[in-house]
């Protein structure tokens, strides 16, 4: 047996990932020119695979952003959770209903587990990857897979605005205090969710549930970007082997950061990320129906952002 109880043959998370990784860097490289960090002030990317805590962390005075493997399998994780869960759950809105139903072998039962499974990747420990779960594939043909990469590839680009910010910022590589780093943290947030956004905004002159124009689906997809990188925040704060009171609680992370993008009422990633939320935190629960008018995405959002803080809350004891 290998260190740690790793049969020698078993492939390590970097391997199982290593289809990625191009695709990832290519990303990081993007996102860091597009703020004019190149030349003596590029940052470099590192992956690692070790049993550390901080998943995705960066060292400001070295330039470095380092990603551990457990990190990025446990996004995927979530993002594939998205994928198999956000349809049937927008699919559900649509029709009137009030939940969803997770059958056996169905592809929303999957998607439910994965939430699990992104949690359990999170946590330092000898890991094998469980086989119940299908595993990293950048040429799959099911259509859940695919959505589920399109959501991993856009939500990973937040999480590495985020740390480029801590670096573009000038910040240190470790706060004075715990009020410091919860100004940093927010200040990273907004850095990554404006370079994100750019210059695209919702059409205000666009009639409720009439369709987006393109550049307002492609805001809504940078929303969907943010959104689920700030949950798998939540999914592995939630694991526990971190100080929480060095980053702001989550609902304020997730409401400045949707703030900054100035979304239309009906917003479709609104509604999609209320509903990942329920699925995280209360999938059993008939949240209350919103009079008609109004019944807005916004509204959603803000009944999951207090739910968000109860769950938090009561995490904390």
């Amino acid at each position: 047996m290998a260190e740690d109880g790793k049969n020698q043959d078993q492939p390590t998370l970097g391997s199982l990932f290593e289809d990625y990784e191009p695709e990832i860097r290519a990303i990081f490289a993007r996102a860091f020119r597009e703020r004019g960090l190149t030349a003596d002030k590029a940052p470099r990317l590192e992956f690692t695979e070790t049993r550390t805590t901080m998943l995705f962390r960066c060292v400001p005075s070295e330039r470095r952003v380092l990603a551990d493997w457990r990190g990025i399998a446990s996004l995927w994780a979530m993002s594939q959770a998205l994928g198999r869960l956000s349809p049937a759950m927008f699919n559900a809105r649509r029709n009137g209903a009030e939940r969803i139903d997770l059958t056996d072998g169905s592809e929303e039962l999957l998607g439910h587990q994965f939430i699990g499974y992104a949690k359990e990747l999170c946590v330092p420990q000898p890991w094998r990857w469980n086989t119940y779960f299908p595993k990293p594939d950048r040429n799959a043909d099911s259509g859940a897979a695919q959505a589920g990469d399109i959501f991993f590839f856009r939500s990973i680009e937040w999480i590495l605005r985020h740390e480029i910010g801590h670096i573009a910022l000038n910040h240190g590589d470790s706060a004075w205090s715990a009020e410091q780093s919860r100004a940093e943290e927010r200040e990273a947030d907004q850095y990554a969710t404006r370079g994100l956004k750019g210059d695209l905004a919702a059409d205000a002159d666009r009639a409720p549930g009439t369709r987006p124009s393109d550049q307002e689906l492609e805001l809504e997809r940078r929303v969907l970007a943010a959104g689920i990188g700030l949950l798998w925040v939540g999914i592995y704060e939630d694991t526990g082997p971190q100080t929480n009171d060095l980053h702001p609680p989550l609902s304020d992370r997730m409401f400045r950061s949707l703030e900054e993008f100035d979304l239309a009422p009906d917003s479709a990633a609104l509604e999609v990320l209320s509903d990942f939320i329920k699925a995280w935190i209360d999938p059993e629960a008939v949240w209350p129906a919103k009079p008609v008018e109004e019944a807005t995405a916004k509204a959603v959002m803000d009944e999951a952002f207090s739910r968000l803080d109860d769950y938090a809350r009561k995490a904390r004891g």
